[in-house]
């Protein structure tokens, strides 16, 4: 199982809320890069994509139903 398969599977559980970072690195495999991270929002582009921008919790947590937007997103949902 590869790095991008774990972390798949790691966000996909249905917890809560998952770590920033964790978002963070699944985005960037995917090309995305975080463009601004400006209050409790951030901001990730892609050429060719339209940006997403999903709101950050107590400064380093993303709450599911981000998650889950994102996941269908990159197209990694199960």
């Amino acid at each position: 199982m590869t790095q991008r398969e774990k972390l798949i599977e790691r966000l996909s559980r249905g917890e809560p809320k998952s770590a920033l970072a964790d978002v963070r690195l699944l985005l960037e495999q995917h090309g995305w890069r975080l463009a601004r991270q400006r209050g409790s929002h951030a901001n990730f582009t892609k050429i060719g994509e339209r940006p997403i921008t999903f709101p950050i919790s107590g400064g380093r947590w993303v709450k599911r139903p981000y998650v889950t937007l994102l996941l269908r997103r990159i197209g990694s949902e199960e």
